[in-house]
């Protein structure tokens, strides 16, 4: 397994399980729209598992009061938080209230 950092640079094992006790390193976004969490994180774990493709090294999920929905995997920071943004956006426009609960830039 290989394991990478916010930038895309490989890590060792180590060097991974110590960013992913750090919350404020792992946690993106979170976000709360009516019965829905969107949930962006840092796995740093490159599940693709095709040789030939990007890394995906980052995650936002979609929850209903709790339960998983969907799971969209992202290369980079950016795309991710945009992308965390769009679901939230696309939620919003369907009528749920969103209560913004974390962002990493404000922690």
């Amino acid at each position: 397994m290989q394991y990478f950092d916010h930038d895309g640079q490989e890590l060792g094992f180590l060097e991974w399980a110590i960013r992913m006790n750090d919350d404020k390193y792992v946690c993106m976004e979170c976000d709360t729209v009516g019965e829905f969490t969107v949930s962006t994180v840092w796995t740093g774990l490159d599940l693709n598992h095709h040789p030939t493709k990007k890394i995906l090294i980052f995650e936002t999920m979609l929850f209903e009061d709790g339960e998983p929905l969907d799971c969209v995997k992202w290369e980079t920071k950016e795309l991710a938080v945009a992308g965390h943004k769009r679901t939230v956006e696309e939620l919003t426009k369907l009528g749920f209230s969103a209560i913004h609960t974390y962002d990493k830039n404000n922690h």
